[in-house]
């Protein structure tokens, strides 16, 4: 057996690199239908994995609280803090408000402008910021932190300590998002007027942002990517984009103690919290039914593959994926039967010869399936790369950032002994014709 198996392979092989193009139009079917059976799968356990092990930096972890800045009667307030706090502590791992204002900071005779943030303690734990340097501010004291950019405006080392240097800000009183304008940094630059926030030392100073996660918002879109502006201009479109996140990837903000940083009837302009990735879905909407009960009328945002992969609803799609792989394995399937019938044609002379010497029908069946199986097998594993390939080209055209692709042993396995069984059951008919062969009237025929 193994002798007639090793002769089976040298023919499959010799006859394949014989007629390359047939070859390669034979494995197609084969290629393809294992290639569609691998893709889908290779991007859903990819970005399940990107968004469970990496939620930090897609997001995915990442929710955005804002009321409808057309109704004030729903605003945001710290009571609406403090209850989701109590009702959530559970499924929430930190959490933090966050007023946001466009201002001018001085120190010393050095001004920049950028965005003054008022919040907790939290800040930089829910914003997935580190310290570079120093300390997070207390929030019963008069002390700011920098990002790492507004401290390089105002002339502050990149490194070290940043000691007692006193901190001055001015707000711009137009509330719509943006920078500051030159106004508001020609008022800081004057040495007689009088600061909005006075009295801050700064204690702390935030490490760069890293740019994988300066350049994904709050729905998980790359910033940058091609298609990422299409899908971006149509939130803004609907107003689910205003621009009022964009002071959170700017790397020009000085964070102060909520307090410090006046708002009108304790409101706050944003809810900031980090929750598990598992159960998002279930959670977002106990979140948004508990404000809305209590009067709000919440603007939710978090990655928007984040309930699409980890959710499974997806997995219903599966059976299309299924139905292509079938249809692309009966394809192949009746291409290698029929050219397995032109090479048993192509070989009468051949297997005659091998008759006359002793080999029976079996050996003859045994040969023609090893034929078809290794053709099968070949277009199986070659379709394994190209389905991978495939998923990573369609990772790269999207704009969203939580995908990633990841072998699927379980899928590979299974599409690869499908393309073996049918590259068989095809090689069945012409084995049987080739072993049905009479030697003497082929003989006698050629």
């Amino acid at each position: 057996m193994l002798r007639l198996f090793l002769d089976s392979l040298r023919t499959a092989l010799r006859a394949m690199a014989q007629k390359p193009l047939r070859t390669f139009l034979v494995l197609q079917g084969m290629v393809w239908g294992t290639a569609v059976a691998i893709m889908p799968p290779a991007i859903i356990e990819g970005s399940r994995r990107a968004m469970l092990r990496e939620a930090e930096r897609v997001g995915t972890d990442r929710v955005v609280i804002t009321s409808d800045a057309l109704d004030e009667a729903s605003s945001l307030t710290l009571d609406d803090v403090r209850f989701l706090k109590e009702r959530f502590g559970d499924s929430i791992s930190s959490l933090a408000p966050f007023r946001v204002r466009k201002a001018a900071f001085r120190a010393g005779a050095r001004v920049s402008t950028g965005f003054a943030v008022g919040s907790t303690a939290e800040a930089g734990a829910v914003l997935g910021r580190a310290l570079g340097a120093g300390r997070m501010f207390r929030e019963d004291a008069g002390e700011a932190v920098l990002d790492s950019s507004a401290a390089e405006g105002l002339g502050l080392p990149p490194a070290g300590e940043p000691g007692e240097t006193a901190l001055e800000i001015f707000l711009d009183p137009d509330p719509a998002p943006g920078p500051g304008g030159a106004s508001l940094e020609a008022r800081a630059a004057d040495g007689k007027a009088l600061p909005d926030l006075a009295g801050l030392r700064l204690v702390g100073r935030l490490a760069p942002l890293p740019a994988e996660q300066s350049a994904i918002d709050d729905f998980g879109f790359k910033r940058r990517h091609l298609f990422s502006g299409l899908a971006t201009e149509a939130m803004k479109n609907m107003g689910v984009l205003d621009g009022a996140e964009d002071w959170r990837a700017s790397g020009r903000c000085a964070y102060v103690p909520l307090g410090r940083l006046p708002a009108e009837s304790g409101g706050v302009d944003m809810i900031v919290l980090r929750a598990k990735p598992e159960g998002l879905v279930r959670f977002l909407g106990d979140l948004q039914r508990s404000l809305s009960e209590r009067g709000r009328a919440p603007l939710v945002r978090w990655n928007v593959l984040a309930p699409v992969f980890l959710e499974g609803r997806v997995d219903q799609y599966m059976r299309l994926r299924y139905a292509t792989f079938l249809l692309c394995l009966v394809m192949g399937a009746i291409v290698i039967s029929n050219v397995m019938l032109f090479s048993v044609l192509e070989n009468v002379r051949e297997i005659a010869i091998r008759r006359v010497e002793g080999a029976t029908s079996a050996d003859i069946v045994l040969q023609h399936l090893f034929h078809a199986a290794i053709l099968a097998t070949a277009g199986g594993f070659l379709g394994i790369p190209a389905g991978l390939a495939v998923a990573w080209l369609r990772i790269q055209i999207a704009p969203q950032a939580a995908m990633g692709v990841a072998m699927p042993w379980g899928s590979a396995g299974l599409a690869v002994s499908c393309t073996i069984l049918a590259g068989v059951l095809a090689g069945v008919l012409p084995a049987r014709r080739a072993a049905a062969l009479d030697p003497v009237e082929a003989l006698r025929n050629e």
